[in-house]
């Protein structure tokens, strides 16, 4: 069972134009903005773009308000990202079709999960949240054959080793990324391994996906919560520098953080998601979106003292401070749900940071001149994960050191 509170960021005072990104992203919609003194347009596109909130403000902002709060130059950037992302939300449209057709062929039930359960339940506007794959759970049992039908019908396949709730990432013709989960880690309905497609399916908890065949589905709101909770929370809440934390708390909000519908949940979900997230991480998580969403103000709510404002400075210091990121990355290789034992998920994780397959090498280190290269980049790989060590370990440590 989980019960610390993991997030320990630098607190610094933020700029009006982190108050404003904020409170646009996050704020009730459209509404006036108090901050004395204006912004700098430029400034806070810089700061939408890094913390992957440009769409979302321009989705739930009036374009005449937009205008006149960032100028003319300041809303045609945030008009290109929303444009650019209206395009790729038709794209995974398609994505999801085709998986669609594919799931029928073979007979296989097929659950959409994130970003691609939320556009296809309609829980978020299309062009409002950007994606980059399509994650699909499907039983156990069908899951390579599944896989192996993508990839006949065009997916790429890169040599790369499995994770242990998914098969490795697939790349559609159109760019877009196919993950084929085989189950949703930390998301335990039975308070043991993590849930499967079965489970779902068995327990009542999906519903038919508009538009698609009748074999596809998109979980029943507990469940999408729950994974959205644990999926930014103790998958990816030391990860900033790979998933952006603002997607979390955005799609935390929209299903239903600060209204109805998430905190009604709450004696459903904690029980699933308790051994990898602590009940007062998820309280902070929900206080700090109902509190924005009423409308307080970002940089009042970060100066405080209390989780809430532990949060913001976590969700600014991982998106702009490299050296915040640096001190959480041999941590969270400890950190993360697995249904394995500690230490085998230690081994199992340990070999696949030190044997490289061909296209990690080539984005690692660049590709080498010849296939002897490969092996001298394999052999030096064990030197370079332990400096690396080091560094990630004293910068932990001078970290902690500020922090007294």
């Amino acid at each position: 069972m989980a019960s610390g509170f993991r997030f320990d960021p630098p607190r610094a005072a933020l700029s009006a134009e982190v108050g404003w990104v904020l409170s646009r992203a996050f704020g009730p919609p459209s509404a006036p903005w108090n901050e004395s003194g204006g912004i700098r347009g430029q400034r806070a596109n810089e700061i939408a773009e890094s913390f992957d909130l440009a769409e979302r403000i321009t989705a739930r902002t009036a374009a005449a308000l937009l205008v006149e709060e960032v100028g003319e130059a300041g809303f045609a950037v945030f008009q290109r990202a929303s444009t650019g992302c209206v395009a790729r939300a038709l794209v995974v449209k398609q994505v999801c079709e085709e998986v669609s057709v594919v799931a029928k062929d073979l007979g296989v039930p097929v659950v959409f999960l994130k970003g691609a359960a939320l556009h296809l339940g309609g829980w978020i506007e299309s062009g409002s949240r950007s994606m980059s794959d399509v994650d699909v759970l499907v039983p156990d049992s069908s899951a390579r054959r599944f896989q192996d039908a993508l990839i006949a019908g065009g997916c790429r396949s890169p040599e790369a080793p499995e994770a242990e709730h998914q098969l490795q990432l697939l790349t559609h013709p159109t760019g877009l990324g196919i993950e084929v989960h085989r189950m949703i880690p930390g998301v335990r309905l039975s308070g043991g391994h993590s849930a499967t497609a079965d489970e779902l399916l068995a327990g009542g908890l999906c519903g038919q996906a508009g538009g698609l065949t009748r074999v596809s589905l998109v979980p029943e709101h507990s469940v999408l919560s729950a994974h959205a909770l644990v999926h930014g929370i103790a998958q990816h809440g030391l990860t900033p520098d790979t998933y952006p934390w603002s997607r979390f708390l955005a799609d935390v909000q929209d299903l239903g953080a600060g209204g109805s519908g998430l905190r009604e949940d709450l004696d459903t979900i904690l029980p699933w998601i308790i051994r990898d997230v602590a009940p007062l991480e998820v309280e902070a998580v929900i206080d700090l979106i109902e509190r924005l969403g009423r409308g307080e103000d970002p940089i009042n709510v970060a100066a405080g003292d209390d989780h809430a404002a532990l949060l913001i400075h976590h969700l600014v210091a991982g998106a702009v401070d490299d050296e915040y990121v640096r001190t959480m990355r041999l941590t969270r290789q400890l950190q993360g749900p697995s249904d394995k034992a500690r230490w085998r998920r230690l081994v199992l994780d340990g070999w696949r940071t030190l044997w490289l397959t061909r296209p990690q090498v080539d984005k690692l280190y660049g590709k080498p001149k010849s296939a002897l290269g490969y092996w001298g980049w394999r052999l030096w790989r064990p030197f370079d994960v332990v400096g690396r060590a080091c560094g990630y370990g004293w910068a932990a440590g001078r970290h902690r050191f500020k922090r007294r």
